[in-house]
């Protein structure tokens, strides 16, 4: 999805993100910094007392999670989280302190995942991850064309 909308993203994959005044961190199974990836681009370890939290983070989950992380990342200031629940996606954006359940992803032009999401996943068990991915990549760029 980065490469076909060109986005300019940096992975920083299941980074602990955890601040000493808040108490308690928190590591999701994906992160990603993209308006932020000029600030940290360089850096090697993040320090979330100066750094900025990551732009997005993806938490799935197979099983109940034992402990609801979106306070915590409420508490770090992510902008942007994804709930993998299978077989139900959820996108939530910060605004105003509190997070707001969304269908759509601002980080990625505003793409209607949490329906498009769980959706290839499923395919990707029928007919493979690579074929998955191109099928993917086909609906992103008509979705480009109709914005």
């Amino acid at each position: 999805m980065a490469e076909e909308l060109n986005l300019n993203l940096k992975s920083t994959g299941s980074v602990t993100c955890k601040r000493p005044d808040l108490l308690r961190g928190v590591e999701p199974d994906s992160s990603f910094y993209i308006q932020n990836k000029p600030v940290i681009r360089h850096k090697q370890n993040l320090d979330l007392t100066q750094d900025p939290p990551p732009d997005l983070v993806i938490e799935v989950d197979y099983t109940s999670a034992a402990v609801d992380r979106l306070p915590i990342y409420l508490a770090l200031g992510v902008p942007e989280v994804w709930r993998y629940d299978e077989p139900v996606m959820q996108i939530y954006q910060l605004q105003e302190d509190v997070y707001i359940p969304c269908d759509v992803s601002p980080s990625f032009a505003n793409l209607p995942l949490a329906g498009a999401i769980p959706r290839f996943l499923s395919e990707s068990l029928k007919v493979g991850e690579i074929p998955m991915i191109s099928s993917f990549r086909v609906w992103v760029k008509q979705h480009i064309e109709n914005l």
